[in-house]
């Protein structure tokens, strides 16, 4: 059973780096030949290290805080869909500049994906 799961939350993650990778590729003006190697190459070296950084920073808190875990996990997702539905919601000029961000392919719009 243990399998299954793993291999759902591997599909999970595979399915949202489509997703984003996607609306990337839609959002930039001027796509050059190696802007999709320089994607995925950004994206395969974030989840390496977000893939290091969770799996030491469980370990080092997995003794005392495993009954509290799952709480904290949802409180976070709450969050974030929230603050998701609120940007939605908002007329402002930040969601602009956002999307202004989001179609070049330089360092700071490609770290703000992940």
């Amino acid at each position: 059973m243990e399998f299954v799961k793993y291999l759902l939350i591997g599909a999970s993650v595979s399915l949202d780096e489509l997703a984003v990778g996607t609306i990337k590729g839609v959002q930039v003006k001027h796509m050059r030949r190696v802007d999709p190697w320089i994607t995925g190459l950004y994206f395969a070296v974030f989840q390496g290290v977000m893939l290091i950084i969770g799996f030491y920073g469980a370990s080092l808190f997995s003794k005392g805080s495993s009954a509290v875990t799952e709480w904290i996990a949802d409180g976070l997702l709450m969050l974030i869909g929230a603050n998701m539905v609120r940007e939605a919601f908002s007329k402002n000029d930040e969601n602009a500049k956002q999307q202004d961000l989001l179609a070049k392919m330089d360092v700071k719009s490609m770290s703000v994906l992940r």
